[in-house]
């Protein structure tokens, strides 16, 4: 039950930094693009970004 609630928490903690990031990087594109458009793909590439990192999380805490 801990395991799963850590793993949890790395995911949230990527996902977090991710979104700021590329929130941040890609903030320049909102008058052109609009701030929704920006945001959802900010936020899908965010969300695969710390589920794969998650995983890889997972992966070496198992060794």
């Amino acid at each position: 039950m801990k395991q799963k609630r850590k793993i949890k928490s790395y995911f949230w903690i990527f996902f977090s930094l991710y979104l700021f990031i590329f929130l941040f990087w890609w903030f320049d594109y909102v008058g052109e693009f609009g701030f929704l458009y920006i945001f959802s793909v900010c936020t899908f590439v965010s969300f695969f970004l710390a589920w794969a990192s998650s995983l890889f999380v997972l992966l070496f805490n198992t060794r």
